[in-house]
C-alpha cells in the first residue's frame, strides 16, 4: 500500500501543477483533468488486477513448475522508486529550454503515463494468461494469486518503460547532440539504463520468477509503451498545441500590395 500511497501523492503535486500550467500554456483545464484521470485510472486498474486472481482456469501458456523458490532480488518497490526519481529529475532539472518549463511538465507527465499504461497492459496480460510460475510448485501457500502470474514480468516490462523514457528525452532534450562530449555522454546515459534494466530482467530468471519469454517480452512491452508515449508527448502533442507558426498572405494588383500576417 505505501508504494499506492506514494504514487497517488505524486500524482497529486502534479496534477495541482498542471491545472496552473494550463491556464498559463492556454491548455484546457478539462483535457489536463481528463488525462490525469485516465493514467490515475490506468495505475489504479493495475493495481487492483495485480492483486486479483487470474481470469482462466487453465494456463493459456505452460512451462517448467517445479524450480526452487527465491525472495526478489529486485523488489517491486525499487522500480516505483525509480519512477519517482527520474520523474522527479525530468521536473526540477534543466533541459535545453531552462528550467521547469513546458518541455519539464510533458515529460513528466509522459514517464508517469508510460509506466502506469505499461502496468495496466502488464496486469491485464497477467490475469488473461495465467502462466505459472517456474517455481510455482513451491511458492508460498500464501502467495498463490502472484504464483499464477508469469506472462508477461512486470519488473522487465516497467524497468524498460523507465530505462527507454528516459533516454528518449535526454538525447532529446539535454545537451546538444552535435558535441561529441554531449553526444558520448547521452550514449553512455542510455547505456546504463538499458545495462539496469537488463540486470532486473535476469533477476527475475534467476530468480525463478519468470521464464526467459516472460522477460523477454515483458522487455519489448516496456520499450514500445514508453516509445508511444514518448512520440505523443513530443512529437504529436506539439504539433496539436501549435500548428501554426506564421501566415503570410499578399495580394497583389499590379499597382500596389497588401500583406497580411497572422500567428497561430
Amino acid at each position: 500500500m505505501k508504494r499506492v500511497f506514494n504514487f497517488l501523492l505524486m500524482i497529486t503535486v502534479l496534477y495541482s501543477t498542471s491545472l496552473a500550467y494550463s491556464k498559463d500554456e492556454g491548455h484546457s483545464t478539462l483535457g489536463e483533468v481528463a488525462e490525469w484521470s485516465i493514467i490515475t485510472s490506468a495505475f489504479a486498474g493495475g493495481f487492483i488486477m495485480d492483486h486479483t486472481p487470474i481470469w482462466t482456469s487453465k494456463p493459456l501458456i505452460g512451462g517448467t513448475t517445479n524450480s526452487p523458490y527465491h525472495e526478489n532480488t529486485i523488489p517491486s518497490s525499487w522500480l516505483y522508486a525509480g519512477v519517482g526519481v527520474f520523474s522527479t529529475g525530468i521536473a526540477l532539472l534543466p533541459n535545453n529550454s531552462g528550467w521547469i518549463n513546458r518541455t519539464s511538465y510533458i515529460n513528466t507527465k509522459g514517464i508517469i503515463k508510460a509506466v502506469s499504461f505499461t502496468y495496466f497492459v502488464t496486469a491485464i496480460t497477467k490475469n488473461i494468461v495465467g502462466r505459472k510460475r517456474p517455481s510455482y510448485d513451491n511458492f508460498p501457500v500464501d502467495d498463490e494469486i502472484d504464483s499464477k502470474k508469469s506472462f508477461f514480468s512486470g519488473h522487465s516490462a516497467i524497468s524498460f518503460s523507465i530505462a527507454t523514457y528516459s533516454s528518449l528525452y535526454v538525447f532529446e532534450h539535454i545537451g546538444n547532440i552535435n558535441d561529441p562530449l554531449n553526444l558520448a555522454s547521452k550514449i553512455l546515459f542510455t547505456t546504463g539504463m538499458a545495462s539496469i534494466a537488463s540486470y532486473v530482467a535476469y533477476s527475475r530468471v534467476e530468480d525463478n520468477m519468470h521464464f526467459v519469454s516472460d522477460v523477454l517480452v515483458g522487455g519489448m512491452v516496456g520499450t514500445a509503451m514508453s516509445s508511444i508515449v514518448y512520440a505523443y508527448q513530443n512529437k504529436w502533442l506539439d504539433k496539436r498545441h501549435n500548428p501554426i507558426q506564421h501566415v503570410n498572405v499578399t495580394f497583389c494588383n499590379g499597382i500596389g500590395s497588401l500583406s497580411i500576417s497572422a500567428v497561430f
